[in-house]
């Protein structure tokens, strides 16, 4: 019970610096609309149990060594607490868009730190600009599916392109459907690098787009400091998949 209050208290205090945070922004209204998250857009994780609320929500997911707790203070609004070994590390307040997913992310962790992530979306609802404090990150999508992946800015110049497959059985291979397992190449790295602790949860609660629709066939990425680009396909079996590395010699 004091754990929870502790949490709720948090929770409000954060929702009002999210609120003087954004509303600072220009065009409050038209970045943020009245959305709500949606029962119909979580994307089951493998390796993790998952309870809901009355209308389907999340309001937990528990995996080997992490956890996260979620409440909906607002409909527009979900905190976050995000656990590792039974420690809360980071607190998350969602705010969501028209498209009903978030497009600003309030964070904290229990040292005091905090900033803003942003993130934006195509008609359909794919995540195709993330933007932190001082980096940013580029997504693009075709037919359901992320195609590229492009670490902007970047002394690198490093991006990465994706072909896809008819293969759509994510759970049957342990793929994660957002491809944050995948390596993306020497500079841009997996996308769970980008979207750690709460945020990687965050996108199975439906909170950070629509997941890709088919199996990953091939990866190529570039770079400035590589005359030759990391190139590879993607085999599939029964429980594990891996990323096989094309040399050029």
């Amino acid at each position: 019970m004091k754990k929870m209050t502790f949490i709720y208290r948090m929770a409000l205090c954060m929702l009002v610096v999210l609120f003087y945070a954004c509303n600072s922004d220009e065009d409050f209204e038209a970045k943020y609309g009245s959305g709500s998250p949606l029962a119909e857009n979580i994307t089951r994780f493998a390796g993790y149990e998952y309870s809901y609320n009355e209308k389907g929500l999340v309001t937990q997911m528990r995996g080997k060594d992490e956890a996260v707790e979620i409440t909906y203070p607002e409909n527009d609004r979900a905190v976050m607490v995000y656990y590792q070994n039974g420690k809360p590390l980071f607190t998350y307040v969602f705010a969501f868009g028209e498209n009903h997913f978030a497009n600003r992310v309030f964070e904290q962790d229990y040292e005091g730190e905090s900033f803003l992530h942003k993130f934006y979306y195509d008609k359909e609802g794919h995540l195709i600009h993330y933007k932190l404090p001082e980096e940013e990150l580029r997504l693009e999508w075709t037919d359901g599916n992320l195609t590229k992946v492009i670490d902007d800015p970047s002394d690198y110049e490093a991006y990465t392109i994706l072909t896809y497959g008819s293969r759509t059985d994510f759970a049957a291979v342990k793929m994660n459907p957002f491809l944050l397992d995948v390596d993306m190449g020497p500079f841009t790295s997996e996308l769970s690098w980008w979207f750690e602790c709460g945020l990687n949860c965050a996108f199975s609660a439906g909170f950070l787009g629509k997941p890709c629709v088919n199996l990953p066939a091939t990866l190529i990425s570039y770079d400035n400091q590589n005359e030759t680009p990391t190139k590879g396909h993607f085999e599939y079996y029964s429980g594990f998949w891996k990323f096989v590395e094309e040399y050029v010699y």
